[in-house]
């Protein structure tokens, strides 16, 4: 059959308004099986399509319907696969937050003035503020990945004396 034919056969039967919706510029299953379909209706019975063309042509579609298949399965799989990966790295990163209680830490924030305001100190606890881990040095409130610096607490002079 001539690509003038397909062409034809897309306009008289309504199959060019769902590609055409679609706007991919391809056809997909639905539409090659149609096209087939209506190729069996409007082929001339004293001269029927050749046999290995049928088989060509069945082939093709059954093949085209494994590729589709196949990507769905792939598409599925990629996203199952990008959610557990955002889990565990949410999971990693509130848990690298929790570990700086207590610890000295210095960042650098974003200003109005299109600076830096450093910030530093002891952080005192860990919120969460949706995907972001927010740590509280004193009044002051910085994101996880604003830190720049993390050490150990300083320890007392005081302290110090009392140990000995």
């Amino acid at each position: 059959m001539a690509v003038g034919q397909v062409n034809n056969l897309n306009n008289n039967y309504g199959f060019g308004s769902k590609t055409e919706a679609r706007n991919t510029g391809e056809l997909g299953k639905d539409d090659f099986l149609k096209l087939f379909v209506e190729q069996l209706k409007a082929q001339d019975p004293l001269s029927p399509m050749d046999n290995n063309e049928f088989i060509a042509q069945s082939a093709q579609f059954t093949q085209l319907e494994q590729m589709t298949n196949l990507n769905t399965n792939i598409t599925s799989f990629l996203e199952q696969q990008t959610t557990v990966l955002n889990s565990v790295l949410y999971a990693q990163t509130s848990t690298q937050a929790l570990n700086l209680v207590g610890k000295q830490v210095t960042a650098y924030v974003a200003n109005d003035a299109e600076g830096f305001d450093k910030v530093e100190g002891v952080v005192d606890k860990v919120t969460f503020n949706g995907a972001y881990q927010v740590l509280h040095i004193g009044d002051k409130e910085v994101f996880l990945d604003e830190v720049s610096e993390v050490g150990m607490v300083p320890a007392e002079d005081g302290a110090e004396e009392n140990e000995e």
